[in-house]
C-alpha cells in the first residue's frame, strides 16, 4: 500500500465502513508449519495473546489491500481488515491445523467428507465426529500496546477464534448494521480481557479513542493476509488426515510416517447443513439447541445456527443490553460479555 492522499485515505475509510456494515449483515455466515495455518516462507511477527487475570489487552487493527483469493469475495486491492478462515484442528499424527476448504471456499474437503461418512454411521454427537469439525477463525493485522516491547514490534499478525473477538466487534456495531469504526487509520483502539488457562474466556471488549494517530510508516506495513495463509490442496489435506504424509507449507521435503489402519477414504460429497430452521408453534424463531434466545447466546455452537434464529437471538440480546443500560446496571464494558471454550 503506497502513500495515500487525504482524499484517498478518506475514500478508504468509507470503504472500510461499508465492510463493517456488510459484516453485520452477514454476521451468522461462515464464512503453520502447521499447527498455525501460516506459510513459513513469508516472514512476519505473530502475536500470541496471553491470559492476564487483571490486565487489559490493548490493540489497534489495521486495514490492508486484499489479495486475489480473499475470504470476502472482494476485488484485489480493495481495503479490508480481517480474514475469515474455517480450520480443522489436530489433523493427523502431527496434530496440525489446516484450512477447511469446504467451509472457507465451498470446495471439497477430505476431512469434511470423512466426517460426514462417519457421522452417517455413528451420529454427529460421537466424539470422533466432533473432533473433525471445522472451527471458525479470524486473522488481523494488529499493533499491540500491552508492553513497550509489544509496541516496538510494530505490525503483528493475530489469529483468534471468531466467537472470541470478531463476534464481539460485530455486536458492538449499532443495531441495523451501522458503523462504530474499529479498524484502519480512523479507527478506535480495542480493549479486552483474556483470562484462564485450560478454560479460556474473553470479555470486556470496549472501543476507546486512540491517544495518538497511527504513524504513516506503520500504516504502510500491514500485511496482505492472503499472502500469509497456506491454502492446501485437496490431496494435501487428505494425506495429512490419513497420516500418509505431513507437509510443511514452508518446506519441500515430506516426512513419511507409517500408515495406521483407517477407514477407507469416502467418496466426495457435500456436507449438508447440520442445523435446520427451528420455529415455535406460533412460527417464531427458537434456539435449535434448546437455549433461551438472548440469554444463552454462544453457550452452544452458534456458528451453525440458522439466520432467523441467530438474528432473533442477537436482537433479543441487544434489547436486553439496552434495558440493562437504561436501568443503570453496568456490565463488563461496551459490547462486553463472555465466550468460554474448554481445551
Amino acid at each position: 500500500m503506497g502513500i495515500l492522499s487525504k482524499e484517498e485515505r478518506e475514500a478508504r475509510a468509507r470503504k472500510l465502513a461499508d465492510r463493517q456494515r456488510n459484516d453485520w449483515a452477514n454476521k451468522d455466515k461462515g464464512g503453520g508449519s502447521f499447527p498455525s495455518i501460516f506459510r513459513k516462507d513469508r516472514p512476519f511477527q505473530e502475536w500470541y495473546c496471553k491470559s492476564e487475570d487483571s490486565k487489559k489487552h490493548k490493540i489497534d487493527i489495521l486495514d490492508y489491500d486484499v489479495g486475489e483469493r480473499n475470504t470476502h469475495g472482494l476485488p484485489a486491492g480493495e481495503p479490508d481488515y480481517w480474514g475469515d478462515y474455517w480450520c480443522h484442528k489436530d489433523v493427523g499424527a502431527k496434530k496440525v491445523r489446516v484450512v477447511c476448504m469446504q467451509r472457507t471456499f465451498g470446495e471439497p474437503c477430505a476431512i469434511c467428507e470423512d466426517r460426514k461418512a462417519l457421522a452417517d454411521k455413528v451420529g454427529y454427537e460421537d466424539a470422533r465426529v466432533k473432533t473433525m469439525k471445522a472451527i471458525r477463525y479470524t486473522v488481523y493485522n494488529v499493533i499491540v500496546y500491552d508492553t513497550p516491547e509489544d509496541e516496538r514490534k510494530g505490525v503483528q499478525i493475530w489469529i483468534v477464534p471468531y466467537k472470541f473477538f470478531q463476534q464481539f466487534l460485530i455486536d458492538m456495531l449499532p443495531e441495523g448494521g451501522g458503523v462504530a469504526s474499529f479498524a484502519g487509520e480512523f479507527g478506535k483502539r480495542i480493549e479486552f480481557y483474556k483470562r484462564g488457562k485450560t478454560e479460556v474466556s474473553f470479555s470486556g471488549h470496549n472501543l476507546v479513542e486512540r491517544p495518538r494517530p497511527i504513524p504513516e510508516e506503520l500504516l504502510q506495513k500491514s500485511y496482505c493476509l492472503e499472502d500469509l495463509v497456506h491454502i492446501p490442496t485437496y490431496e494435501e489435506v487428505r494425506d495429512l488426515h490419513y497420516n500418509k504424509v505431513v507437509a510443511d507449507p514452508g518446506d519441500n521435503d515430506d516426512e513419511r510416517e507409517p500408515e495406521p489402519e483407517r477407514r477407507p477414504e469416502p467418496e466426495r460429497q457435500p456436507e449438508p447443513e447440520l442445523v435446520q430452521e427451528w420455529k415455535g408453534s406460533g412460527g417464531e424463531p427458537k434456539c435449535p439447541f434448546g437455549g433461551t434466545l438472548g440469554v444463552d447466546m454462544d453457550k452452544f455452537d452458534c456458528s451453525n445456527c440458522p439466520r432467523s434464529s441467530f438474528e432473533a437471538c442477537l436482537g433479543e440480546r441487544q434489547r436486553m443490553k439496552r434495558e440493562s443500560q437504561g436501568s443503570g446496571e453496568t456490565g463488563a464494558g461496551q459490547g462486553g460479555g463472555m465466550r468460554r471454550v474448554k481445551h
